[in-house]
């Protein structure tokens, strides 16, 4: 007859009983690390934030998936997306991509300025077919960057003008005698 007896857990390196569940550690910054790592120091909005959260924080936004971001935090892809549905934990996401997008930016254009000046080296070079080679690169990029900063312009125009639509001002209206212009 079999005893209802009820074993000891076994206890495993960490000292734990092996029947108690365990969750994965979180990957936890430091502030330190984590201003040094983002420069983000957003203390009021991240303490709303469990320190599971603050880890995941910078981990999701470099990742490339949601699945690659809930391995390397060791949380499951529901829990990911659940926290991606909270408005502080989404907008703190917003923030830190912001950063890094910004940081990306400032990054290529050091690498611009640095092109730009062997550009202008290799145009002074003795070669002409080097320095012709050289000034057409510099025109063409020259003429692109144009283009975008125009097409930058127009956009932030046209955003001003939707937001006065939107909010009941009316920017660039004609006036009443070039509107009367305008109808002949």
């Amino acid at each position: 007859m079999p005893q209802n007896r009820r074993r000891k857990p076994r206890k495993n390196p960490d000292n734990r009983a092996s029947n108690t569940r365990r969750t994965p550690p979180a990957l936890s910054l430091s502030k330190g690390e984590r201003q040094e790592m983002t420069g983000y120091d957003r203390e009021t909005k991240i303490s709303l934030l469990s320190s599971r959260q603050q880890g995941a924080l910078p981990v999701l936004a470099a990742a490339p998936t949601i699945a690659q971001a809930a391995r390397d935090c060791r949380v499951s892809e529901s829990t990911l997306r659940r926290w991606l549905r909270e408005p502080a934990f989404a907008e703190e996401l917003g923030l830190l991509r912001q950063q890094y997008a910004d940081q990306v930016g400032q990054q290529c254009l050091g690498l611009i300025l640095r092109g730009m000046n062997v550009l202008a080296e290799a145009m002074d070079d003795p070669d002409r077919s080097l320095r012709l080679r050289a000034t057409r690169y510099a025109m063409s990029f020259a003429a692109h960057l144009h283009g975008s900063m125009k097409l930058n312009a127009d956009i932030r125009e046209m955003r001003d003008s939707l937001d006065s639509v939107l909010s009941g001002q009316y920017i660039n209206q004609p006036e009443p005698e070039k509107e009367q212009e305008l109808r002949s």
